[in-house]
C-alpha cells in the first residue's frame, strides 16, 4: 500500500505540482477551538461591515487566504470552463483519498460562503480576485454555490477556521 500512495502521490506531482494545491500551511492561524465559526457572511455583507478586499500578489498557491485588521487578501482564481470539473476531481479525490487534508474543499466552501449572488462576484473582480471566464457572474456564482453539495468534512480540521473565527469578530 505504501508503494502505491508514493506512486500516486509522484504522478499527481507531475500532473499538478504538491505545492500548488497543498502549501505548508502550518504558519496560518491555528484552528483555535471546536468553536470556531463554521461559515462567514458573504462579500457584500463584509463589505458593509467594513471588511476590505485585495487581491494577494506574493501568494504560495491559491489556498493561500489571509485576514488582518480588516484586510482580506485572497490569490486570484481564474474561472474557465473546465475549472468546475477539475475543482470536483481534487474534492473527490480529497474525500477518497486516505490521509489528505480537505485544504481544496475548505477554499471552495469558503468561496460558497463569500459569493451568494452576483454582486458578490462583480466586487471580487473588481478586486482582481476572481478572474471570470464563464459566461456570467450567475454562472460563477452556480459554480461555487454547487461544489459542495454532499460533501463531508470535519470542521475542525478546517485549515481557514482561524480565519473565519477572526472575519466574525470583525464583522460583528
Amino acid at each position: 500500500m505504501a508503494k502505491f500512495k508514493k506512486k500516486v502521490n509522484d504522478v499527481l506531482d507531475k500532473v499538478i505540482p504538491h505545492h500548488c494545491l497543498f502549501p505548508d500551511l502550518a504558519s496560518r492561524v491555528a484552528i483555535s477551538s471546536t468553536s470556531a465559526p463554521e461559515w462567514i457572511p458573504s462579500t457584500t455583507e463584509l463589505k458593509e461591515a467594513g471588511v476590505k478586499f485585495k487581491v494577494k500578489k506574493n501568494a504560495t498557491s491559491f489556498l493561500d487566504v489571509t485576514f488582518h485588521d480588516g484586510l482580506m487578501e485572497i490569490p486570484t482564481l481564474k474561472l474557465y470552463d473546465w475549472s468546475e470539473s477539475i475543482l470536483r476531481n481534487i474534492i473527490a479525490f480529497e474525500q477518497c483519498y486516505m490521509g489528505t487534508k480537505f485544504h481544496v474543499t475548505f477554499y471552495t466552501l469558503f468561496m460558497d460562503f463569500l459569493v451568494n449572488n452576483p454582486q458578490d462576484i462583480l466586487i471580487l473582480q473588481q478586486k482582481e480576485i476572481i478572474m471570470n471566464w464563464l459566461r456570467g457572474e450567475e454562472e460563477a456564482t452556480q459554480l461555487f454555490n454547487k461544489l459542495n453539495i454532499k460533501v463531508n468534512c470535519n470542521p475542525n480540521e478546517n485549515y481557514l477556521s482561524g480565519l473565519y473565527e477572526e472575519v466574525t469578530d470583525f464583522a460583528d
